[in-house]
């Protein structure tokens, strides 16, 4: 998304934890209300992980994001992008977590590679 846009989403989120395998999946159906792709209706960006409890304040994980496009008109196979996530999580203390990884573009549209960091708090 870019700064500045304004989205709806609707998501449905899946959390499970099988022993130390933490593992999410997220469907969000997307419409831009303005911006690019605004006039291209709603959009599915389906996102995942799944990670391992190595100690308590260390957990790598393996995250997914994809785009798939206008849901009513589906792009080729090529257009659709799909993102591979190596990351590892730090819990700092109780609350504070820093998440970094390097994203890895798998088809036409989403090839190169990205540094995704992230600081976030948890309630």
């Amino acid at each position: 998304m870019i700064v500045g846009d304004i989205y709806r989403s609707l998501v449905n989120q899946r959390k499970k934890k099988r022993g130390e395998f933490p593992n999410v999946a997220d469907f969000a159906c997307e419409k831009p209300l303005r911006g690019p792709g605004a006039h291209e209706g709603v959009t599915f960006a389906p996102s995942g992980l799944i990670s391992y409890d190595l100690l308590p304040w260390i957990t790598p994980a393996v995250e997914y994001y994809g785009d798939m496009g206008p849901v009513m008109h589906l792009p080729a196979a090529s257009h659709p992008q799909h993102f591979v996530v190596p990351a590892v999580n730090f819990s700092l203390s109780p609350q504070p977590e820093f998440n970094i990884g390097v994203g890895i573009g798998t088809t036409k549209a989403s090839r190169g590679t990205f540094l995704k960091s992230i600081i976030g708090w948890t309630f």
